[in-house]
């Protein structure tokens, strides 16, 4: 990855923690949950962290700014980060400080930290860490920083990963600690982000870069036992955690079966009172006796019998007896029986069962006495209830700290009769809707499983489930007593994970000291290779590309970049069709397609095929190309060796122009003439058509280049060849032989004799028109022997038909010139 696109990675990277942070610390200033907490429920990140994510996202994202100051505002910010959370360390270590958790900013949110605002411990030494680096990373000078700065980084790592896996071990469940122990889950991400933001900043540093502390061999011995380390405690916390759950889900099945138990009980004894004390009721004729009372009979007999029976009730299973009119008046009572019961709660919307303490548990079984329709008074028994006392509360068998709770809720605490945790009834302040504890929960008629902090501040497990309307029922363990075999093994398994991820690490070291070594051997040697071959590449005169079985384009020399018109490097991850004329490019992604599948090649292996190429502005030249392809472990790779041939291409039409015609004219010289004569013989034989010379010569020529000069005559034979040519088709010849002495070739004529002799006399007029020669008008002629062949299937030597042709000139000049004679 490229220099400054790291840069800009870790900027990026500190302008995410910048905004994680900002939300974090908007969030308790606006009174906002949603930004403080990852998710309803877990564990929020406070205001202090935020602020420390922000200040160290600022330092990420001035390393995209090359200023005098970058360095200055890392030193600055990674010293406050240090100071900032060695207070906080502090804090936890007297349990006082000077008050940086900032607790006012926290208290309208009652998330069970007993240290409102207060980061976790991990967390603070996480980011002190994060300041370390912040430091190193502002200069490092020598050797022992780099290495420094290196393990601080992989520290904030390991801490921020521990972290993510620790949330699921639970410190504060796991050794009782307040909740403010364990990092919040995005706490944790926040700081894995931090490290990769400084490994981004300090592997785009010059010190880095060129290897100058850090060479390929120290970084893989390093960082391969660094991961090593890392990795293998991740693993080892992550087995635990694992443990750790099943365990939950042991302790959950415990004590939400305890809970069912303990219900069945409860409703069992109250259904066996309440049925004790109706026969009771119905046996002693207690009711008979009482209506009859309620209705004003105040017989001495009745009353004596009254009292009798209600004073015979009181004993072992009674405690009180007492009856009612339909007032509530107490109008006679007998034993213990208390109008005003310490605590007392009904087990059903028609109270005629309520559960009372007054010393003990009893069950007041309440009995109406009416008329008809019309209700005269009640009959209240307290019945002693020894099954729901001590017996019914006593789980100490299940652990030291597992407790049953019997509750009432009023509007601002709750009221729970005696357990085995506390002889007497005692009151608990609700925490309200926001965080309820278990109990609260039962009350409103909720079941279920609820990790919190009970009335003593101690984490608990509770299940909860509302045993009648107006009464919870809690079954709750301490996690520290609940989580000790997790604790126990931790605190053994913990440091020999630790030993043997470090022996691990440290043999991986070991081991990979000779294997590493051999590998940066065999690198310098294919570096060397490499260059060795990257210099030949870029020393030959011919251009070299290499492309890939796409098609692309993975490397190409100077003289290749030269001959196309491109920069070195702009042509690397282009297609090779950009080399090329629009018209050959199908053909090259069909030859490309058929490579892929395996089909046949046309060209690879063929030397110096000639090619058009297409150079970046456009312009196309001739080549020559050659192909062969090298096989890899992977894939193949193509070679092309290309020559641009434009300058020989040129020297050869030169050439070829030279041999076959006329310097001065530009017609065909004798040699084209004679190869175009017998082309025309053959083609006029096989076409069954004619064929027609002509001989021509220039009448006072020889005058002409004598008065005016060399230079004039030869202005005057171009003037002729242009006129000669004029006269004629586009597909007949028209050569210069020598001197004065042109010839010219007819073909395809349709009235052999008539057409020639018209073309003749055209090329005589045409030469009858002045010449301008040095500024001079003059005057030439011209003498031609025509010979028309039109007789194909005789074969005429082209020597005699040149002799006729010659023989005929001679016969027009001896007629006085200026004509054309025909044989």
């Amino acid at each position: 990855m490229p220099r400054n696109r790291r840069f800009e990675l870790a900027a990026l990277v500190g302008f995410v923690l910048i905004g994680l942070g900002g939300t974090t610390m908007l969030g308790w200033t606006l009174h906002i949950k949603a930004m403080t907490e990852l998710k309803r429920g877990l564990v929020p990140m406070v205001f202090n962290a935020g602020l420390c994510f922000f200040l160290s996202g600022l330092a990420l994202a001035v390393s995209s700014f090359s200023t005098a100051h970058t360095n200055t505002v890392r030193r600055c910010i990674g010293t406050i980060l240090i100071a900032l959370c060695s207070l906080t360390l502090l804090e936890f270590v007297f349990n006082t400080g000077p008050g940086i958790d900032l607790p006012f900013l926290h208290t309208w949110y009652d998330y069970k930290n007993v240290s409102p605002g207060r980061m976790a411990p991990n967390t603070a030494i996480g980011f002190i860490f994060n300041g370390v680096a912040l430091i190193l990373a502002s200069r490092v000078s020598n050797r022992i920083q780099a290495y420094a700065l290196v393990a601080v980084t992989c520290a904030v790592f390991g801490i921020g990963l521990t972290g993510l896996i620790g949330y699921l071990l639970a410190p504060d469940l796991l050794f009782g600690w307040a909740r403010s122990a364990r990092m919040a889950i995005h706490t944790a991400t926040g700081i894995i982000l931090c490290a990769f933001g400084l490994w981004l900043a300090w592997t785009g540093s010059d010190w880095y870069a060129n290897k100058i502390y850090f060479g390929d061999l120290i970084k893989i011995r390093f960082l391969s036992a660094a991961i090593m380390l890392v990795v293998g405690t991740a693993i080892g916390l992550t087995g635990f955690a694992l443990v750790q759950g099943g365990l939950e889900k042991t302790i959950e099945k415990q004590l939400d079966g305890l809970l069912g138990n303990r219900a069945l009980w409860f409703e069992t004894a109250v259904e066996a009172g309440v049925r004790h004390v109706e026969t009771t009721i119905r046996v002693s004729r207690l009711d008979t006796l009482s209506t009859q009372t309620v209705k004003g009979n105040r017989d001495a007999l009745l009353q004596s019998q009254l009292m009798d029976v209600g004073r015979s009730l009181v004993g072992d299973d009674y405690r009180g007896v007492a009856l009612r009119d339909e007032r509530g008046t107490v109008l006679y009572g007998w034993g213990s029986y208390s109008s005003q019961p310490k605590l007392i709660a009904a087990l059903g919307a028609d109270n005629t069962a309520m559960l009372v303490w007054d010393g003990q548990t009893l069950l007041r079984v309440r009995q109406p006495i009416t008329d008809g329709d019309r209700k005269l008074g009640d009959i209240e028994v307290d019945i002693r209830m020894p099954a729901l006392g001590n017996p019914f509360f006593d789980v100490a068998k299940l652990g030291q700290s597992t407790e049953l709770a019997m509750c009432i809720g009023l509007p601002e605490t709750l009221h729970c009769f005696p357990n085995a945790k506390n002889p007497v009834p005692f009151s608990v302040v609700r925490t309200g809707p926001a965080n309820p504890l278990p109990m609260e929960l039962a009350l409103i008629g909720k079941s279920g499983i609820a990790y919190a902090v009970d009335y003593r501040q101690r984490n608990v497990i509770a299940a909860y489930t509302p045993i009648a309307p107006g009464l919870g029922f809690v079954a709750k363990e301490d996690t520290a007593e609940a989580y000790a075999p997790i604790r126990q093994a931790l605190a053994i398994g913990g440091p020999v994970i630790l030993i043997v991820a470090i022996a691990g690490a440290l043999f991986l070291y070991l081991q990979l000291n000779p294997l590493v070594t051999r590998m940066q051997r065999s690198e310098i040697r294919a570096a060397e290779a490499a260059t060795r071959v990257q210099t030949i590449m870029h020393a030959v005169g011919d251009g070299i590309i290499t492309i890939d079985q796409q098609g692309i384009i993975e490397s190409v020399n100077t003289a290749g970049c030269k001959v196309f018109g491109y920069e070195e490097g702009d042509l690397v991850g282009k297609s090779a069709t950009v080399l090329m004329p629009l018209g050959q490019r199908d053909g090259h992604t069909q030859a490309i397609a058929r490579l892929q599948g395996g089909g046949p090649a046309q060209m690879l292996g063929i030397p110096n095929v000639s090619v058009t190429g297409l150079r970046q502005d456009g312009a196309e030249f001739p080549m020559e190309l050659t192909v062969n392809a090298v096989r890899l472990s992977r894939h193949d790779l193509y070679v092309g060796v290309m020559r641009d041939i434009t300058v020989r291409k040129e020297l050869e039409e030169k050439l070829t122009r030279m041999a076959q015609f006329d310097e001065l004219t530009g017609l065909p010289n004798r040699a084209l003439f004679m190869d175009r004569l017998n082309t025309a013989m053959l083609r006029a034989k096989r076409s069954n058509t004619a064929v027609a010379l002509m001989f021509v010569d220039l009448d006072g020529f020889k005058k002409i280049n004598d008065l005016y000069g060399h230079h004039s005559g030869d202005a005057l034979l171009v003037q002729a060849a242009a006129r000669l040519s004029a006269s004629v088709r586009k597909s007949d010849t028209v050569a210069r032989l020598s001197g004065d002495e042109f010839t010219v070739i007819l073909e395809d004529l349709q009235l052999p004799g008539k057409d020639a002799k018209e073309i003749a006399q055209k090329i005589v007029i045409a030469m009858q028109a002045p010449f301008s020669v040095t500024g001079q008008d003059v005057t030439v002629t011209v003498s031609i022997g025509l010979v028309v062949h039109d007789d194909p299937s005789r074969d005429l030597p082209v020597a005699e038909l040149l002799e006729r042709a010659d023989t005929e000139m001679y016969i027009a000049k001896r007629a006085g010139k200026n004509a054309f004679s025909m044989a």
